[in-house]
């Protein structure tokens, strides 16, 4: 799956290739791991099309999204966005098991959960499927729904946000990268936290309208996000970007 290379400008580009040099397992600091975000998005900055942001997505997209999945020892994604996405095992790709071999990790990536309510879908694959590696964290005191996944629960103080569950991953259980998946009000959440490092768009040649999720909610606390353009990428009417954060993390 080949890209053309505008930022940098440069000759075409494999997927494979452009992440190759991806490396943010070792770009962890001490405190918490190098979270990526990777986000699609409509023109009009919608995350979904026709419901999901499946709608919104090509191969190259796909191909990038495995890329990163293969890049990190861990996914973090919001109870709504595995409801709607009806999400699955990651480890049942082979080329995401591939992927994450020749970069010497585990083959199947960690799913982490935050769940404030305990409000969980757990009638979807991910959930149902026993081989299923998750991490839920939780500020509830309730009892966890029973699911058939190896769900392995940490209990949170009642008002922990999201830089604790971060600093919990690291100290406590060895995660040193994550990609987080959304939903927007998880995205918006580590953006006001100012803990995303890298994010990774594609903007799909769409106008979703305004029935559609929007690609990120309300940022609470803190001023604008100054991000450098690392690189921009086309394939056909869909671009490709890869911003860093520009201050110093927290």
């Amino acid at each position: 799956m080949y890209l053309e290379r505008l930022v940098p400008p440069g000759p075409r580009i494999d997927v494979e290739e452009m992440l190759g040099a991806l490396d943010p397992v070792r770009s962890a600091p001490a405190e918490r791991p190098h979270v990526l975000a990777s986000l699609i998005s409509s023109v009009d900055g919608r995350a979904t099309l026709g419901g999901t942001s499946a709608g919104l997505g090509d191969a190259a997209d796909r191909a990038i999204f495995r890329g990163l999945r293969g890049a990190v020892d861990a996914i973090l994604v919001g109870t709504g966005t595995l409801r709607d996405e009806r999400y699955g095992r990651a480890g049942r790709s082979r080329a995401l098991r591939g992927i994450r071999t020749a970069r010497g990790l585990p083959e199947e990536p960690t799913i982490m959960i935050v769940s404030r309510s305990l409000d969980l879908p757990v009638d979807i694959p991910l959930l149902a499927d026993p081989a299923s590696r998750v991490r839920l964290y939780t500020t509830s005191v309730a009892p966890v729904p029973a699911m058939g996944a190896q769900v392995e629960v940490t209990r949170l103080a009642p008002r922990a946000d999201l830089d604790e569950v971060l600093r919990i991953a690291r100290a406590e259980h060895g995660i040193r990268a994550i990609d987080c998946e959304g939903g927007p009000t998880l995205l918006a959440r580590l953006l006001a936290l100012d803990v995303v490092d890298e994010l990774f768009l594609t903007y799909a040649p769409f106008w979703a309208g305004a029935g559609e999720l929007a690609l990120a909610g309300p940022r609470q606390g803190g001023g604008p996000l100054a991000l450098e353009l690392r690189a921009v990428y086309r394939r056909a009417s869909r671009l490709y970007l890869r911003y860093a954060r520009t201050r110093p993390r927290r």
